[in-house]
């Protein structure tokens, strides 16, 4: 006769943990993405922390100042403020997928450059953000089990 651990309590822990909200959880994360993303237009930098390249003079003239990525404000906004781009959470089972971007159609061209302008990456995230997301998600579960 085998000897077995009887598990239908830490099965029942777990389904109790997982049947919690999250909503804690996301907003969390998406603190994390937000603050990344401000932090690259801050400093102008790449998600890899590269410096974008500077505008050219005609670009400066036309807008009127020197400021990279930012013109009408729309991109911006939409990778740094909580109520603008593309923020979907999805519970699907025991997994949670959670969505971010942005919904301005020409971030594209920024991203990946065009044969008249350098890339200038502003949607991604850096190395360790994985380690800030798993931190979080231990708390929330932590919180869940009190």
């Amino acid at each position: 006769m085998a000897n077995l651990l009887d598990l239908k309590p830490l099965t029942k822990l777990t389904r109790d943990i997982a049947s919690k909200p999250f909503k804690r959880l996301e907003e969390r994360v998406f603190d994390i993405f937000l603050k990344t993303h401000a932090y690259y237009f801050e400093n102008e930098i790449s998600p890899q922390r590269r410096k974008w390249e500077p505008l050219a003079e005609s670009t400066i003239q036309r807008k009127g100042h020197d400021t990279i990525l930012v013109d009408t404000g729309d991109l911006k906004a939409s990778l740094t403020e909580r109520r603008k781009g593309i923020r979907t959470v999805d519970r699907r089972g025991d997994t949670l997928e959670i969505a971010f971007g942005s919904d301005v159609e020409y971030l594209q061209y920024h991203q990946t450059g065009t044969s008249r302008m350098p890339a200038r990456p502003a949607l991604g995230l850096p190395p360790g953000t994985a380690q800030l997301i798993l931190e979080a998600t231990a708390d929330q579960i932590m919180e869940n089990l009190k």
